[in-house]
């Protein structure tokens, strides 16, 4: 009798999942045909792993509420909760890169329920220079006894195209909440300034730039700054895990390997340690051209996102796929491609809603251009 997991990967396509999956098969082909599938992939002995499983999504799930704005709306990049899997309604953080603010949510199972912002930056900065985004790409949740609190990271480089230096986007963030409910426990965290509790460091900046592989692609406030078009830094992905923070890199990448670096969450922001800090560099072979979209923690390692890192030609849908890595070595194991509704739309958010032991991982996926990020569920098997 076959396994629930080969049902999984060989059941033909409902009726309406035919002209998604009809849209990665020609995604896949182009992505051949150019030398953008991740074949570099293997595993440590060098042989070439299993095929990823095309995986559709199983539902849709509702956003009920309000946005700020197209820009709130339509640019989702990343989502973190601070109760565990399996609550209920879980507390989470979900962030945008095209405004100023982080806004609450709760994920039950049907649905995202909108709550109130957090912002994050004022619109001017010091020197009076208007903030127009933070350009927040991942967030994380990390609990420390009996405190919490959510990180959230600016992309840490300049727009595609742009060789201007905007600082907002050089903001790594602390937002102290309860950890049972995810919620601050301060008043003013709405307000038109961050209110005083929202910490916020720019360590990160110069600690990228001292990275040999990286600093001649980081962006120098005194030089115009490589944009993402030209491979300049640009971190989509944030997942904790044991008290670290890992910080995915879209751009640059190296021979098919993508850049993670890894810090104490609690030293970036402790006056007395940041100074010294040196990132651990982690590399994780995602394939030419493919650079991390979002990563997160699970049993044993993490999963990536993975996407084109700055190779993206307009009306052209690209694959995304879903790798594990121990967070170790620099192997990974291609999962699943992820098919979707939304041709136009970049899955950028990951949320893992299961991670049981022999049974696939459900994960929730957001994303960027398509309203509300189009939260859905997929089955991904595990390795």
């Amino acid at each position: 009798m076959a396994s629930r997991r080969s049902l999984c990967r060989l059941a033909p396509p409902r009726a309406g999942e035919r002209t998604i999956v009809a849209r990665l098969a020609a995604a896949l082909m182009f992505a051949a045909a150019s030398g953008l599938w991740p074949a570099q992939a293997h595993g440590p002995d060098g042989a070439p792993p299993a095929p990823a499983a095309l995986v559709a999504p199983e539902r849709q799930l509702e956003v009920r509420g309000a946005f700020q704005g197209k820009n709130e709306a339509k640019d989702i990049s990343a989502i973190a909760c601070a109760t565990p899997i399996g609550a209920a309604g879980r507390a989470c953080l979900l962030v945008s890169d095209g405004v100023r603010h982080a806004r609450l949510a709760t994920v039950t199972a049907d649905a995202i329920t909108l709550g109130a912002s957090i912002t994050l930056v004022a619109k001017k900065d010091e020197a009076g220079a208007r903030n127009k985004e933070v350009d927040a790409e991942g967030a994380a949740f990390v609990r420390a006894g009996d405190h919490g609190f959510y990180y959230v990271t600016g992309s840490h480089g300049a727009s595609r195209g742009s060789g201007s230096y905007q600082s907002a986007r050089f903001g790594l963030f602390r937002i102290p909440v309860d950890p049972a409910t995810g919620r601050p426990a301060f008043a003013g965290f709405d307000g038109p300034r961050p209110a005083p509790e929202v910490a916020r460091t720019g360590v990160l900046e110069r600690l990228i730039a001292a990275v040999p592989e990286l600093g001649p692609k980081a962006c120098a406030r005194e030089e115009a700054c490589p944009g993402l078009d030209q491979g300049g830094v640009n971190i989509e992905g944030l997942a904790a895990k044991d008290g670290d923070l890992y910080f995915g890199l879209r751009a640059p990448t190296r021979d098919g390997r993508a850049f993670v670096l890894r810090l104490p969450a609690q030293a970036l922001f402790d006056a007395t340690a940041a100074p010294s800090l040196k990132p651990a560099v982690l590399k994780a072979r995602l394939g030419a051209a493919f650079g991390i979209r979002d990563l997160v923690a699970v049993e044993g390692g993490f999963l990536i996102l993975a996407g084109l890192d700055v190779t993206e030609q307009p009306g052209l849908t690209y694959p995304s796929l879903v790798h594990f890595w121990d967070g170790v070595g620099e192997a990974t194991r291609p999962l699943a491609v992820l098919a979707s509704a939304h041709p136009m739309a970049k899955p950028e958010g990951l949320l893992v809603l299961a991670d049981e032991a022999g049974e696939d991982y459900r994960l929730l996926v957001l994303f960027d251009s398509a309203e509300g990020g189009a939260p859905a569920e997929y089955r991904v098997p595990r390795p």
